[in-house]
């Protein structure tokens, strides 16, 4: 049949190969080596033209490339149907991304318990983000059952991958004591580390530690450094405390 179509000028032999699949399967890995290449418009637009053809990772990329709106315009309904077709086949970017989908509402409805088992399946798996996003719903309790102990080890997993919130998460929790002993000293690393690295939150909090004294050798100079830069963060609290102490 194929060989008919060729011979009557119906088709070419690389529109029937497209037409089954097999011509798709080259064009998808020549989208891979675009994205690779950081030609994120073009090889979004050749991922979503051959949606249908790929697998768990070419539909996390269609997903994003719908959620972005790069090489296709933005639709957050279609980018959630992709993700959830990779999440589906167990690809735990995509899982953690439906996750956050179900968690506030985009592209579909809420659904916070079913935002969990997708942060669950993928925090399983390492995925720092996800092992954030399932440990705030713990130390919460939206969705799930509130434990502070299940919260602190997913915000130290994550954290020790490099999350940034997790890192001030993890801060916060050595800090109040909860889901773990207060630990002062750990508190204060973990904001330390957040801070270097931009978290307006962790600038402020540490800020406060070296004005107070409280952990650290009391150090306004360095307390007004780290106002200044959570201030730019746009932290409120953080302009606030800098005008009183610029006050005094």
């Amino acid at each position: 049949c194929s060989i008919a179509l060729i011979a009557a000028g119906f088709a070419t032999a690389g529109e029937i190969q497209d037409a089954s699949g097999g011509g798709s399967s080259a064009i998808l890995v020549e989208a891979d080596k675009l994205f690779s290449g950081g030609q994120y418009a073009e090889a979004c637009r050749i991922n979503v033209k051959h949606a249908k053809h790929g697998n768990a990772e070419t539909w996390e990329r269609v997903g994003r490339c719908y959620e972005e709106g790069t090489g296709t315009p933005k639709n957050l309904k279609e980018a959630f149907h992709w993700y959830r077709e990779s999440a589906l086949q167990g690809n735990s970017d995509a899982e953690n991304k439906v996750g956050e989908m179900l968690l506030v509402g985009e592209g579909t409805h809420v659904n916070i318990p079913g935002a969990a088992t997708l942060f669950e399946r993928a925090a399983k798996k390492g995925h720092p983000d996800a092992q954030y996003h399932l440990g705030f719903l713990y130390k919460t309790g939206m969705g799930v059952r509130k434990n502070p102990e299940a919260a602190f080890d997913l915000f130290k997993a994550s954290a020790e991958s490099g999350n940034l919130p997790a890192q001030y998460a993890l801060a916060k929790a050595y800090d109040a004591g909860e889901g773990i002993s207060a630990d002062q000293t750990e508190a204060i690393n973990w904001y330390r580390q957040a801070a270097d690295a931009g978290h307006g939150g962790a600038q402020y909090e540490l800020a406060l530690k070296y004005f107070q004294g409280a952990g650290v050798a009391q150090d306004i100079a360095l307390a007004k450094v780290l106002l200044r830069r959570s201030e730019d963060q746009g932290v409120a609290e953080a302009k606030e405390l800098l005008k009183k102490i610029e006050a005094w």
